[in-house]
């Protein structure tokens, strides 16, 4: 007998909405062939080229998506918050931008190394802020 895929290939609710409305209906049918149809190797192969169908969709959304908006990326993502909410906790950011701490915090570290992002250790963490002017940027630069 032939191998089906796993049933949880086919789930799309943890998927952003514009992907999530690509892949339903590929879920919606596929649940429907798991309880219609005899299991053998011809539901196998259904399934199978089911999958291949929706993967093949959900990547026609993520290029059309990516062609026409990109979307913009963790580090431009961070730059924009902290400009927007400086003295803000690495944790915070990282929940607000929906991203794992790690990362979030790791891609600030690059950015503080880049020039004009600083942080300082507190209570809530590490919070995050631009220099205020070049001379804020030599002054840290010499201090260090």
């Amino acid at each position: 007998m032939s191998v089906e895929p796993e049933s949880s290939l086919f789930e799309y609710v943890h998927l952003p909405e514009h992907l999530a409305a690509a892949s339903r209906p590929f879920g919606e049918l596929a649940f429907q062939l798991y309880r219609s149809l005899p299991a053998g190797t011809e539901r196998a192969v259904a399934l199978r080229k089911l999958l291949e169908a929706k993967d093949a969709a959900v990547r026609a959304v993520l290029l059309s998506r990516h062609s026409k908006d990109p979307a913009p990326s963790l580090q431009d993502r961070i730059v924009a918050y902290v400009a927007e909410n400086p003295g803000t906790s690495t944790m915070a950011m990282a929940e607000e931008l929906s991203s794992d701490h790690y990362l979030v915090f790791s891609t600030a570290h690059r950015l503080m190394d880049g020039g004009r992002l600083r942080f300082s250790v507190g209570e809530r963490g590490c919070l995050l802020w631009f220099a205020e002017s070049d001379e804020d940027v030599a002054a840290e630069a010499s201090d260090g």
